[in-house]
């Protein structure tokens, strides 16, 4: 591979530098003038196959220097790890490298540690527990995916009997990063255990711990047992806490018991703990999904009434509630209320409010509130227009839709791939392939994008609506573009081709679906 030639310019003029193949996952810098004595290692993919690129000197070396020192840390890391990963304490010897842990370096040794799941196990256990770090949510879906504690979650069990059979020090923080690992993998049966588990290591659970099984029970629609870690809360000395309550009015809600949720935010303030606005929002979220708007509507009032200022979540679960009941005069009254009491209504409260408007016929009324959202400054016209759009097609409003649309091209507002292939789709519905096919045309030179489910619409709707000719086009078309088409469309349009009589063209087509291999 040739070397890759990189200009430095700075107040004291070029310096030419020069990157070397050194490892597959790093390029050395050698300097080769005087005024750019630089060496060192650059992680791959960042300035890989440049040639000639003009870099000021002091953001070239901070982005060289700061390259340089993470990899020799996770080489540290990675270095340790493989001489000690077979001897008994490996988090003694990793205590050793003193270095201030950040996600990325946990991220890189966990790839790494691909071929021995366990050993990276242990680190990212170690890593949990170190000074001034904590693990990113991001970080433990990349553990438990990584190194497989979804697909075998008994490696959360043997990893602790391997650290007492090593006479490692396990501590409430090591069971809080594994419950964490199990909170993210979703393994009830896992953390219920491991809560039993803790006093075989002389290990006392902690409301955060608590908190964290609750929420995974709740999430997990198990309300009974979640409600009985109250219970063991108390006969371990711990009271709940305002995280405590909200996972489990949550889940009572999510699963339709509002009875057991309010029941819960009558019981907080006998532990010290006040509703707040996620409460209130959930538990209001819960009488919305009950069918009872009025209810959720008195649990708004009840807000104000405490001094607790309701968010748009709040105000937008309301309008939503009272919108799908078809009740969308009073879902407009709760939107005034919430601009008075100087809550911002966001693009969420706007849209339900346009679909709702829009399955009650009210056409008028819906661009009348999005030109008044558009002129107020709430959104850009952009994502406004093409949300109408949507709202109008979902409604069966195809005519207005196409009209929205024209008025989008005019404006010179480009359509989203969803707003257009779903126009697309209700445009075959009601047979208007030939108009479907038009805009399509138009929307291709946009830019915008045909997906494999709209594509096959069309193309069955063409054939169906006797243009066999075009739809054999709009496939070539589709394929040239390196969209895979399935079989049975590719099927149905050789089929018209051969009604018609156009055997060459149907052949044609048939030896590109053997080219394109398998469908989708």
């Amino acid at each position: 591979m040739p070397a890759r030639t990189l200009v430095l310019t700075g107040a004291d003029g070029s310096a030419e530098a020069k990157f070397i193949d050194s490892t597959p996952e790093a390029w050395q810098l050698v300097a080769l003038s005087s005024n750019a004595r630089m060496r060192g290692f650059l992680c791959s993919g960042r300035l890989c196959g440049f040639h000639a690129i003009k870099y000021s000197v002091p953001c070239l070396l901070g982005r060289l220097f700061s390259c340089t020192a993470e990899a020799e840390v996770i080489e540290k890391y990675w270095t340790v790890l493989q001489k000690e990963g077979s001897a008994p304490k490996i988090e003694k010897a990793l205590g050793k490298i003193k270095v201030q842990l950040v996600s990325p370096h946990v991220e890189k040794v966990l790839h790494r540690c691909a071929e021995n799941k366990m050993l990276g196990l242990r680190f990212f256990i170690w890593a949990g527990q170190q000074p001034g770090y904590r693990h990113h949510h991001s970080i433990y879906r990349i553990a438990c995916e990584g190194l497989g504690v979804t697909q075998k979650p008994t490696m959360l069990s043997q990893v602790l009997e391997d650290l007492r059979r090593e006479g490692c020090v396990v501590s409430v923080n090591t069971f809080k990063v594994i419950f964490n690992l199990c909170k993210e993998a979703n393994l009830v049966e896992q953390a219920r255990e491991l809560l039993d588990h803790m006093k075989d290591f002389n290990c006392r659970p902690d409301t955060t711990i608590f908190n964290t099984l609750i929420h995974l029970l709740a999430e997990a629609r198990c309300m009974n047992m979640a409600e009985a870690m109250l219970k063991r809360m108390s006969e371990c000395g711990l009271s709940p806490d305002v995280i405590t309550y909200s996972a489990l009015i949550k889940g009572f809600c999510n699963v339709g018991q509002v009875e057991d949720a309010q029941r819960l935010v009558d019981e907080m303030p006998e532990h010290g703990c006040t509703p707040n606005v996620v409460i209130y929002t959930n538990l209001l979220y819960g009488a919305s999904n009950a069918g009872s708007p009025e209810k959720a509507l008195e649990l708004l009032d009840k807000m104000l009434e405490k001094r607790c200022a309701p968010n748009v979540v709040t105000y937008t679960t309301l309008i939503q509630s009272f919108s799908e009941a078809g009740r969308i005069n009073e879902a407009l009254e709760i939107l005034d209320r919430m601009i008075k009491c100087g809550c911002a209504p966001n693009r969420i409260t706007y849209i339900i409010l346009i679909k709702g408007l829009c399955s009650q016929g009210k056409i008028n009324d819906a661009y009348e509130l999005m030109d008044k959202m558009i002129r107020g400054g709430h959104l850009s016209k952009d994502p406004v227009h093409n949300s109408f759009v949507i709202s109008l097609l979902r409604t069966n409003n195809i005519g207005e839709a196409e009209k929205v649309l024209r008025s989008m091209l005019e404006r010179g507002i480009k359509p989203n791939d969803l707003a257009y292939n779903t126009f697309i789709k209700g445009m075959c519905s009601v047979g208007r392939y030939s108009d479907a096919l038009s805009w399509h045309h138009d929307m291709d030179r946009m830019g915008c994008a045909l997906e494999v489910d709209a594509c096959s619409i069309l193309l069955h709707g063409l054939c169906n609506g006797g243009y066999v000719n075009e739809a054999a086009k709009v496939l070539l078309s589709m394929v040239d573009k390196g969209i895979m088409v399935d079989t049975s469309t590719f099927d149905v349009v050789i089929g018209y081709l051969n009604k018609a009589g156009k055997y060459e063209e149907a052949l044609n087509l048939s030896s590109l679906l053997k080219c394109q291999g398998p469908a989708l």
